[in-house]
């Protein structure tokens, strides 16, 4: 594609390798670069596969396996539109990790003492992917027209102006003073990064309960590259339901029942009856053959 980017082969990587995987294929649109970095990291993680193919093809393709591509049980990863779509439409043929939007950040500007060219830094940083990421800052109006001021230059004198210009139209500033309001709107908004600008900002986790990663009083950008769980993290409000990805998602429960003879002569009793009433006949003869001689 446009930009390549090592670090999230190993956010990727690592949780499937920890969790066991023995199966892992990397897959990225063919490129002009000469990408040492990314074959680098590749070598570095023990990935012995790796397929120049992307869009909603490369989905298709690893969904359901052809010729030269091997079917897989799970797709994991961000992309574009057509990536994420894609994604969606074959869900239940295969796993996925999640739908993902562009990248998100709100950052809460609690504290009295504020380094406000520090804090824009760290708000547009999440801003200069696309022209599609979104923002939230949440503030006190006594700082307002200073960290407008400063968005401003910082979009001016920045590499990235022509992305920047576009997504901070995707951005808004929310003036509000009080801890329960605020802490209401971030639960609603459910940001994929939330930065908690505040000395004894950890006070606030209790009621944090929808946010892909929090960060206090530090940059959300430390996560996206060296430190945290992971950076690939739920956006558009799916974090209300769904976390970063994690070793739990490569992992499968599998149930085992074992009943005592007493459990079961004592249980079949039981299960029978609901058997009867929900209207399943031989779910409720297959207990009874359970019941106790003469019951």
């Amino acid at each position: 594609g446009k930009a390549s980017y090592p670090s999230t082969v190993v956010m990727g990587t690592i949780p499937a390798k920890i969790a066991g995987v023995k199966e892992i294929y990397i897959t990225t649109p063919p490129s002009k670069r000469d990408d040492k970095n990314l074959l680098y990291t590749l070598n570095k993680l023990g990935i012995k596969e790796l397929y120049l193919l992307g869009g909603a093809h490369a989905i298709a393709a690893f969904s359901y396996g052809t010729y030269s591509v091997p079917k897989v049980d799970m797709i994991i990863g961000p992309g574009n539109l057509y990536v994420a779509i894609a994604k969606k439409k074959v869900f239940g043929d295969v796993n996925i990790d999640g739908i993902f939007g562009p990248s998100e950040v709100c950052v809460w500007l609690k504290s009295e003492d504020i380094d406000i060219d520090k804090v824009v830094c760290d708000f547009l940083a999440q801003l200069e992917h696309s022209p599609f990421d979104r923002g939230w800052l949440i503030l006190e109006e006594k700082i307002l027209n200073l960290v407008i001021e400063k968005i401003e230059d910082e979009v001016k004198k920045s590499l990235r102006r022509d992305i920047l210009e576009k997504s901070i139209k995707n951005a808004y500033i929310i003036v509000e003073e009080r801890e329960e309001k605020a802490i209401e709107i971030i639960n609603t908004i459910a940001p994929e990064h939330l930065e908690i600008i505040d000395p004894n900002g950890e006070r606030f986790l209790p009621y944090i309960k929808s946010a892909g990663a929090i960060f206090i009083n530090q940059s959300s950008i430390f996560g996206d590259f060296i430190a945290g769980p992971n950076h690939i993290l739920p956006t558009g409000g799916s974090a209300r339901f769904s976390s970063g990805l994690n070793v739990n998602m490569f992992l499968k429960r599998i149930s085992f029942v074992k009943l005592t003879d007493e459990d079961k002569e004592r249980l079949s009793y039981f299960g029978s009856i609901i058997a009867r009433e929900e209207g399943f006949d031989m779910h409720e003869k297959s207990l009874k053959n359970y019941y106790k001689k003469g019951d």
